[in-house]
């Protein structure tokens, strides 16, 4: 009979860890024509360098935030570190596949890529273990998910544009029945595939920008404006526009003057 409780206990652990299957969503699938272009061009000028700086805002339970509101809201989320592990190795991912794509050569390349990530909801096993699937009982009875949302954003000292904006959804669903998916579906390794195909994604799309070069559009001088109107350039601007007066001899209300 304590053998039989022994097992149940290892078998609920086992439930939560294999109780689950990722997938991946978003616009990340490339291109086999613009990927076979960017192979086959010689032409195309690497960069010598490649920086990657990795912001991640991880997965949090709302009911934290019971007690911390203010008067003027909840406080905002805050940052969080990745593990070195993690972190060198998208790094070195990141430089493997831009040097594959011909875009990354420190020897005869110039200029450095950026690459900035920003991940929204990234979790761990022991960040769940904590807080979702313990408050959550019944989440092997009913399916449940949760998302981790990613943006790679590519620039470089070379051109002053964006040269590539990418976004993808890391979706994971848990549910007793999936169990087995799990050796196919399990959730680190379909964030590894994530990776891969968002840097190989974004690669064709640097290859593209680089190719094709936006001509600088000549400014246009602004329209003439009446004496006295101020010019609203932003949001920012506008919210602190200094008061502007009318001309001398001129007919308009003083600021602040009541409507009659």
């Amino acid at each position: 009979m304590d053998k039989m409780k022994l097992k149940r206990l290892f078998l609920i652990p086992a439930l939560a860890l294999a109780g689950c299957a990722s997938f991946q969503s978003g616009d990340v699938r490339v291109d086999r024509g613009g990927l076979r272009e960017m192979l086959g061009d010689k032409d195309i000028a690497p960069f010598s360098a490649v920086r990657l700086t990795w912001t991640n805002y991880p997965y949090f339970n709302p009911a934290d935030l019971i007690g911390r509101g203010t008067v003027e809201g909840t406080p905002p989320p805050k940052p969080v570190p990745v593990t070195r592990e993690d972190f060198f190795e998208l790094r070195r991912k990141a430089e493997t596949v831009m040097a594959e794509a011909g875009l990354y050569d420190r020897a005869r390349g110039k200029g450095t890529l950026y690459l900035d990530l920003t991940t929204y909801g990234r979790w761990t096993y022991r960040d769940i273990f904590n807080s979702f699937l313990v408050e959550t009982p019944w989440i092997m009875i009913f399916p449940r998910s949760l998302r981790a949302n990613y943006r790679l954003v590519a620039t470089s000292d070379r051109d002053k544009r964006i040269l590539a904006e990418e976004f993808a959804t890391h979706k994971t669903v848990f549910h007793a029945l999936i169990f087995p998916l799990y050796p196919f579906a399990s959730p680190g390794a379909r964030a590894r595939a994530l990776h891969r195909n968002l840097l190989w994604k974004t690669a064709t799309d640097i290859y593209a920008a680089l190719k094709n070069p936006a001509a600088e559009e000549a400014e246009e001088p602004a329209d003439a404006e009446e004496p006295g109107t101020p010019v609203p350039q932003a949001t920012e601007e506008i919210e602190h526009a200094p008061v502007v007066y009318p001309e001398p001899g001129s007919t308009e209300k003083l600021p602040g003057t009541p409507l009659q």
